[in-house]
């Protein structure tokens, strides 16, 4: 390992770097994030400080940057992987796949949680570490309530929330025998009625048996995890325009993973607050996968992997390059 002391460009020859500040951490349950800013949202790196402070669990989260200038530095995670590599897609699945590899050998419980994420609930963990003793996957909030722009953690409770969503987890735990059908119907600015993403936790065992899913290149990836563990995979095949390529290399993901969690989810109650990084309408989260499946996106083709472990481009296809390239900057996330 190569321990870092302060942010900035590689050494000649080093593309991946770690640092770990939380060495001789004996915990049986440790979060992990992604962190990817190829557009350099000031927003971004300001909400995973206000993440990082107030998580209560230790961390390892991986940092990708094609040019190798990072904006995450030793002491912004417990264990930081930074990597210089890869090419400009959504690179959130791989890079917690990497993030796996790297788990201390006592860790059992595993909590995966967006960046931009403050918990309702000091004891979210414990509570979800013992939910986890009986089902193999949990929804680690009951609601997310989204925070208007310009509020942060301190305004919890004191301003009213842009707007709130109910988790498809709590509601597949109140006995719904179609949870997945929130994916699709009901939602404003082109979300689901019911949020899958945010925040999750899963035994060790089941996540390094199956991975996370991680050739969602435009995003979207926790809509495919949920649609394949309450057995549905089809909802995120119709949610997220796949190609016949992507059907076939997502259902060769899903039926493993499907089958080791057999709809078995659980959820906590407490709420979650989603800090504000751009007015929702930019993310298009419809339209960005209908447009790129008109390029006909096969990801057995197109992408591979980098040798430091993003994904990087591997076929010809420029305007598609160009494309998910765009798509981060039209996300306006610093308004």
């Amino acid at each position: 390992m190569h321990a870092v002391a302060s942010p900035g460009p590689p050494e000649p020859g080093v593309k991946r770097r770690e640092d770990r500040t939380g060495r001789g951490i004996d915990a049986g349950m440790w979060a992990l994030t992604s962190y990817y800013n190829p557009a350099g949202y000031r927003r971004r790196r300001e909400n995973y400080r206000h993440f990082r402070r107030r998580l209560g669990l230790p961390l390892v989260a991986v940092e990708a940057e094609r040019d190798g200038v990072f904006d995450l530095a030793p002491g912004d995670a417990d264990i930081l992987v930074r990597i210089a590599g890869g090419d400009v897609m959504w690179q959130k699945e791989r890079l917690l796949d990497i993030a796996l590899d790297v788990l201390p050998p006592a860790c059992r419980a595993i909590a995966w949680v967006d960046c931009d994420v403050i918990f309702g609930d000091e004891d979210w963990a414990p509570k979800a570490a013992a939910l986890l003793e009986d089902r193999p996957l949990v929804q680690l909030y009951g609601a997310v309530h989204y925070l208007p722009p310009g509020a942060g953690p301190e305004d919890i409770g004191r301003v009213a929330p842009e707007l709130s969503r109910l988790s498809i987890g709590h509601v597949a735990a109140t006995g719904h025998d179609d949870p997945c059908a929130g994916l699709d119907s009901g939602g404003v600015r082109g979300m689901g009625a019911l949020a899958s993403g945010f925040a999750w936790a899963a035994r060790r065992e089941l996540l390094e048996a199956h991975r996370f899913y991680d050739a969602c290149i435009i995003g979207a990836g926790d809509t495919a995890m949920v649609a394949a563990a309450f057995a549905s995979p089809e909802r995120a095949v119709s949610r997220l325009s796949m190609t016949k390529a992507q059907t076939e290399h997502y259902l060769a993901w899903a039926g493993g993973f499907g089958r080791a969690v057999a709809g078995d989810v659980g959820a906590l109650d407490s709420p979650i607050h989603h800090l504000w990084h751009g007015d929702l309408v930019y993310r298009r989260r419809r339209v960005r996968n209908e447009e790129l499946a008109g390029f006909g996106f096969d990801p057995f083709r197109d992408i591979a992997a980098d040798p430091c472990g993003p994904w990087r481009w591997a076929s010809d296809k420029p305007a598609m390059h160009r494309y998910v390239a765009s798509y981060f900057a039209s996300r306006r996330e610093d308004g």
